[in-house]
């Protein structure tokens, strides 16, 4: 027998409009709240009624109300900047971030010390059984609560970048339709709408990972602590390799942050060209221009072309750095202890390559997060200078006559017209 569909109403399997809103602290970081979706999906498609309401702080509305009320004691400096402004209103989710990443570097530090201890344990006869079963219980412990707040951290980084971008978004919005006539005339709708979509996009994207450029140094110092407790003065090799790559990659980022300058440079050029050529594509095709705007498009394009491949190349300087500054480290400490004189036991090994393993990933983060900053600095700085232009005065405008009347928007008295061209008045010549 032919078994009947069955007929799946919206309103039978509907996701309460407020499951976010009202999920608890702990709800939220271990995705619980999920679970409805994943069952009212599995069952029927997802549509746009489905969606959550976020809570009031995290909407449009209220980001906008409070970058407004920001921006307007920013006016007051003498150079008002939006990062600036940006920091003062998302400085408490960007502290929550780095303490959850200060944790997770907690965790990591606590896991070589955890294995000399459980190490010395062995070695140890008459330790007790308890001591044993206490280790392996923290041992197990740490890396759950590190993974907890490594995505508690991520998440936080995440709606950190959703907030910047749409408050970028929505400002950005409001003040191209603001603009005067002059400051309209210095950008182009190409400009603009790069301003909008590769600017904004940057700053959301780079900010998720700005509690890691706070956090890293921490990490990086912590760990050459420990490291030096137990391999000695042979730590000082390490930091003296650590210390000269900084150099290295401090010019690498400089390069990069000029090439990603005048690459915008470039950028903005070409999209102005396009913009023109599309609003002129009539004379354009009646004089035959194709191939005169084509070649200017193409050199500008080769230009940005040029800057990019100058700024993967540094980049990648970078990369080689940050990947064979560790293993150099471990191999040059390791060579110097061993060449002093002591003995590379177990309990000294095991802990140093944890440390040393656990020193890649701020390394590596470190200088991407310089980058990011770097990336962000220069978003900031050309919607600062788009934000600061001058904008178009209130209409109808104020009258300062206290005898007109409110409903006269425009008076005039014992005025005189005449043509601002010599031309114009042609036959109207006075006998």
């Amino acid at each position: 027998m032919e078994k009947k569909a069955e007929i799946i109403k919206e309103e039978d399997h509907a996701i309460p409009r407020e499951t976010y809103k009202k999920a608890g602290w702990l709800n939220r970081r271990s995705w619980f709240w999920v679970g409805k979706f994943l069952r009212v999906g599995y069952r029927r498609q997802l549509c746009e009624n489905d969606l959550l309401q976020l809570e009031d702080k995290f909407t449009v509305e209220s980001e906008l109300k409070t970058f407004e009320a920001i921006w307007t004691e920013e006016l007051k400096k003498p150079f008002p900047s939006l990062l600036s402004a940006f920091t003062r209103q998302f400085k408490g989710r960007l502290a929550f971030c780095v303490f959850c990443n200060c944790c997770t570097a907690f965790t990591q530090i606590a896991a070589p010390l955890l294995l000399r201890a459980i190490l010395a344990y062995l070695d140890d006869d008459q330790a007790p059984q308890s001591q044993g079963y206490a280790l392996a219980l923290l041992f197990g412990i740490l890396p759950v609560l590190g993974g907890f707040c490594s995505q508690t951290s991520q998440q936080g980084g995440y709606m950190l970048g959703m907030g910047i971008r749409s408050v970028v978004s929505a400002i950005m919005y409001q003040k191209s339709f603001k603009l005067s006539n002059s400051a309209r005339g210095l950008r182009s709708v190409g400009e603009i709408q790069n301003l909008m979509a590769f600017d904004g996009k940057s700053l959301g994207d780079s900010a998720p990972l700005l509690p890691a450029l706070f956090s890293s140094p921490v990490l990086i110092i912590a760990i050459l602590t420990l490291l030096g407790t137990i391999l000695g003065p042979s730590m000082l090799l390490g930091v003296a390799i650590m210390l000269i790559s900084i150099p290295i990659t401090g010019i690498g980022f400089g390069i990069i942050a000029k090439k990603r300058k005048e690459q915008s440079k470039y950028v903005d050029r070409r999209l102005k060209l396009l913009s023109q050529m599309l609003q002129g594509v009539r004379l354009l095709k009646y004089y035959t221009w194709e191939k005169h705007f084509a070649s200017q498009v193409q050199t500008e394009r080769d230009n940005e072309l040029r800057e990019l491949r100058a700024s993967k190349l540094a980049g990648a300087v970078i990369g080689f750095a940050i990947v064979g500054t560790p293993l150099l480290v471990t191999v040059s400490t390791f060579g110097l202890y061993t060449t002093l004189g002591n003995t590379l036991t177990a309990e000294v090994a095991f802990p140093s390559l944890l440390l040393f393993s656990s020193l890649v990933l701020p390394l590596a983060f470190l200088p991407v997060c310089l980058a990011n900053y770097i990336t962000m600095s220069i978003a900031c700085g050309r919607l600062t200078s788009f934000y600061m232009s001058e904008e178009r005065g209130a209409w109808p405008p104020a009258l300062k006559d206290a005898n007109t009347p409110e409903s006269v928007i425009v008076s005039m008295k014992d005025a005189h017209f005449h043509w601002s061209e010599k031309e114009g008045m042609k036959g109207f010549e006075k006998e």
